[in-house]
């Protein structure tokens, strides 16, 4: 997990999601200590295709926001990855949060930000 750089995206408007930009900033503080970098690139399908492509190493995100991540969770999936929700459950619609990376480094985020 110390090789990986990691990918996560704030609330657009984070005076209006209080809760989901001090969980971002939680796992932030979570991870950071433990992973090579983490990156915030914007759009979340550019960030998602990224780990479908190995540019990137893993991606998690806060919230019910699906429609932003349905398409790069699918490239994910297609290419090998694994697209969880933040309990370990299968990305599908409904899901709360997401984490998208390999099999192993997936279980290894989830941990530390349950921590």
């Amino acid at each position: 997990m110390h090789n990986a750089l990691l990918m996560t995206a704030p609330p657009s408007f984070a005076d209006e999601e209080p809760v989901l930009a001090k969980s971002t900033i939680d796992g932030i503080g979570k991870l950071l200590p433990r992973v090579f970098g983490i990156r915030m690139l914007g759009s979340v399908a550019l960030q998602l295709a990224y780990v479908a492509s190995g540019r990137m190493d893993g991606y998690w995100e806060f919230g019910e926001d699906i429609y932003d991540r349905l398409a790069g969770a699918l490239l994910i999936s297609e290419a090998g990855g694994r697209v969880t929700d933040l309990s370990g459950r299968e990305f599908a619609l409904g899901s709360s949060g997401i984490i998208a990376s390999n099999a192993m480094l997936s279980g290894q985020i989830r941990e530390v930000l349950h921590s």
